[in-house]
């Protein structure tokens, strides 16, 4: 461990140390602001990155199972700091996770957009519905529309739009504005149409069970708000970007656009 990795872990461990010596706030136990402390010190950790996120995340596991077995009635409770894993939810959003890792490592995602291009990009409106079909494949196995949008479509499409002659410096607004326009709008809505398109559907779903006290399944929340998501079929208009038809072959594409 070299000497700037060393600050950044006493400054870790310094952290719940002084919180745990400071007086709890009104209303606040004993346990729940150590706890605090712990949890900042992790949150500080995965942003100085003394050591790799799961190692961090590991340690802070591992303070709360201690913290929690002696200050609660002395006994080593696994289960009172472990019981979230237990949950199918939590599960659930890991295999997305996993999913959208091998999306990215073996390319699939890149294939997937390939072939799409091949068999509905001749057209600007085919290359729309291109970032439409793309992002609904994708969005269901990967939970995060960051590295959905700019890990896989963004590339892909800002490439096309590149080749066609729409650069950001100098042609803006032609195909490429339009493109860029359609993967904003796209990636919003399907973020919202599937359970694990979104970490924020996560935080939803446990507002809904705590205080409707709901059980809502995978299927059941795709229903709910792919019906109204529907919209998605609707792309921005050309000429908002400033562009012609659509509809208009590629092959037929000309600078003076």
């Amino acid at each position: 461990m070299n000497k700037k990795s060393l600050w950044k872990l006493i400054l870790i461990l310094a952290i719940p140390c002084i919180i745990g010596f400071m007086p709890a706030p009104a209303g606040l136990s004993e346990l729940a602001w150590v706890l605090f402390g712990i949890y900042l010190a992790a949150i500080v950790g995965l942003v100085i990155k003394p050591f790799p996120e799961p190692v961090v995340l590991l340690i802070a596991v591992a303070a709360s199972m201690v913290v929690v077995g002696n200050l609660s009635d002395g006994a080593f409770k696994t289960t009172a700091v472990l019981s979230g894993y237990s949950s199918g939810t939590t599960w659930l959003v890991f295999s997305a996770f996993t999913l959208s890792t091998a999306f990215v490592t073996t390319g699939l995602g890149k294939r997937i957009a390939y072939l799409l291009i091949g068999k509905i990009g001749n057209t600007m409106l085919g290359l729309g519905y291109v970032t439409v079909f793309l992002d609904l494949v994708l969005a269901p196995a990967t939970p995060s529309n960051t590295a959905r949008a700019g890990g896989i479509v963004l590339p892909i499409i800002n490439s096309v739009a590149v080749a066609l002659g729409s650069e950001p410096e100098k042609s803006p607004r032609r195909v490429g504005h339009y493109l860029m326009m359609s993967i904003y709008m796209v990636t919003k809505t399907t973020s919202y149409m599937f359970f694990t398109a979104m970490a924020g559907n996560i935080l939803a779903l446990k507002m809904i069970n705590d205080i409707l006290h709901l059980q809502i399944s995978w299927g059941g929340w795709a229903l709910a708000a792919g019906l109204p998501d529907c919209r998605i079929a609707g792309l921005p208009d050309c000429r908002i970007a400033g562009l012609p038809d659509c509809r208009a072959s590629l092959c037929c594409w000309s600078p003076r656009w």
